[in-house]
């Protein structure tokens, strides 16, 4: 797997991006110290989608933390945008969007801010449940 160290979301990261999903090929991005996926969607290069690790349990996520944030898996808190996904296999809790992208590096940079800027957020919350926790 080829990783992308990015320090700010710039043109040649949204190249980077777009060329590798153009290609059929999922591409992951670090940013600070997270790592973002990236991945076509039905395989369309037009349709994204976008997700980041914001917990991982060491053999399993906390009851408290799975009752508090969500029970059936995924946590939509609107019809459209972010949303947190559960996966069991690896006791982690990732934050996914999708989009269609539209080739515009100015509406990628904005998606791209909003989409940080909830992952900093919900990384916040999940670390304060899991300390609350222990």
């Amino acid at each position: 797997m080829f990783v992308y160290n990015i320090v700010v979301m710039n043109y040649q990261s949204f190249l980077f991006i777009s060329r590798q999903l153009q290609a059929g090929r999922p591409t992951h991005l670090e940013w600070e110290d997270l790592l973002l996926s990236f991945e076509s969607i039905e395989g369309n290069p037009r349709r994204w989608r976008i997700s980041i690790m914001l917990f991982q349990g060491e053999n399993r996520i906390p009851p408290q933390i799975q009752s508090c944030v969500f029970s059936s898996g995924i946590l939509r808190w609107q019809t459209q945008g972010p949303y947190l996904k559960c996966d069991a296999k690896t006791h982690s809790i990732y934050l996914v969007q999708e989009w269609e992208n539209s080739s515009s590096f100015i509406a990628f940079r904005k998606n791209m801010k909003e989409f940080l800027s909830t992952a900093k957020e919900w990384k916040e919350i999940l670390s304060s449940f899991s300390k609350q926790c222990v």
